[in-house]
């Protein structure tokens, strides 16, 4: 092979490298609507909390169907419920509260925040 001629398999018209991270952000951002929720397994006896720009009951059925693989924690049981719903302004603010929920690592804190919605209308305001 001479110098000019290339690597067989090649292709240079579609890069192999992923997405620009900006490009990911930018796509946040033009979601208008989006919702954090929990879910609770009375079989297990724990929550799991997500972040969908789809319908709540949409993604439930995503983790009921096991879309996200055999091995993922919401596979571990098929009692999963919604025990609660937040609407949010985009998928930004979305991902801002269950980040924060998230950090919390707080049974407790999750079982306020269902019960007391002054409480989640505090957690709204602070990350809108």
């Amino acid at each position: 092979m001479t110098h000019n001629q290339g690597v067989t398999g090649s292709s240079p018209v579609r890069p192999t490298h992923h997405k620009h991270p900006r490009v990911l952000f930018l796509h946040l951002q033009a979601i208008d609507q989006a919702y954090y929720y929990i879910l609770f397994s009375r079989s297990l006896n724990r929550f799991y909390v997500g972040v969908t720009s789809d319908s709540v009951e949409c993604r439930l059925q995503q983790h009921w169907d096991k879309l996200y693989g055999s091995r993922s924690f919401t596979a571990r049981a098929n009692d999963w419920e919604v025990v609660l719903t937040i609407p949010c302004n985009s998928l930004t603010q979305a991902l801002r509260i269950e980040k924060y929920i998230k950090r919390m690592k707080s049974r407790r804190f999750i079982e306020q925040l269902i019960e007391d919605e002054a409480m989640l209308n505090r957690l709204k305001q602070r990350f809108a």
